[in-house]
C-alpha cells in the first residue's frame, strides 16, 4: 500500500518541478522529468498490492491536474516560439533583400548577347 502511495507522490513532486522547469524555458530538464514522472506512474499503477482506493484516486487525481498545468504552459511556450521563427524568418528576408541591393544587381540583362562567339 505505501509503495503505490509513495510512487505517485514521488511523481507529483517531480511534476511539479517539470512545470517549474516549463516556466523557466528549461525544456531539456522538463523532458528529463517528464520520462521519470511516467516511469513512477506506471510503476505506480501496475503495483497489484492492496492499497487504499480514495488515496491512489485523490493522487492519481492531482496528477491529472497536473497534467493540465503541465500541458497549459508546454503550449505557451510553443506558441511563444512559433512567434520568434516567424520573427526571424521575416528579419532574414529583410535582411537578404538590403544584401541583394548592396551587391548590386545586374546592370543590363541582354539575352540576345552570346558570348561564346
Amino acid at each position: 500500500m505505501a509503495d503505490t502511495l509513495k510512487l505517485l507522490d514521488q511523481a507529483l513532486e517531480i511534476g511539479r518541478k517539470e512545470l517549474r522547469a516549463l516556466e523557466t524555458g528549461d525544456v531539456d530538464s522538463a523532458e528529463v522529468l517528464c520520462f521519470e514522472r511516467d516511469r513512477l506512474t506506471n510503476e505506480a499503477l501496475q503495483n497489484k498490492g492492496r492499497t487504499d482506493f480514495d488515496a491512489k484516486l485523490e493522487r492519481v487525481d492531482g496528477l491529472r491536474e497536473l497534467q493540465k498545468q503541465i500541458t497549459e504552459e508546454a503550449r505557451k511556450l510553443h506558441s511563444q516560439l512559433k512567434t520568434e521563427i516567424l520573427s526571424v524568418k521575416k528579419k532574414t528576408k529583410v535582411f537578404s533583400a538590403y544584401g541583394g541591393s548592396l551587391r548590386g544587381g545586374k546592370k543590363f540583362a541582354n539575352r540576345y548577347l552570346n558570348k561564346t562567339g
